[in-house]
């Protein structure tokens, strides 16, 4: 017994085995993905896939990497399935995705017309 509470039976999970779920709230999800369309809109990317990882390289330009932070730390509260990690240098800005197969297909869809 944990706290008076029984203690559960069968197998622990750990944080890898975990399901991928988004724990956006509903209604937020048609804001977040109007908020990409228009930094993409604005900052010509491009994306490449690997195996672990899905990279989205966004042209600089004004609000670009206070917008793609913004987004990056947003999907990090309700998709912590993945990694998410913004790169600056001159010019450009990369957001890295990293994580399972299983994860970033989950993710790979909101980059998969750019």
């Amino acid at each position: 017994m944990i706290d008076g509470y029984p203690t559960p039976r069968g197998p622990a999970l750990n944080q890898a085995e975990l399901p991928v779920a988004c724990s956006l709230q509903a209604g937020e999800g048609t804001d977040r993905l109007a908020r990409w369309k228009a930094l993409f809109a604005m900052s010509a990317p491009t994306v490449r896939r690997t195996p672990d990882q899905i990279a989205v390289r966004v042209a600089e330009s004004p609000g670009v990497a206070a917008e793609l932070e913004a987004l990056a730390a947003k999907e990090r509260a309700c998709c912590s399935f993945v990694r998410w990690h913004v790169v600056h240098d001159a010019g450009w800005h990369e957001l890295q995705i990293q994580g399972s197969a299983e994860g970033l297909d989950a993710v790979g869809a909101l980059f998969a017309g750019e």
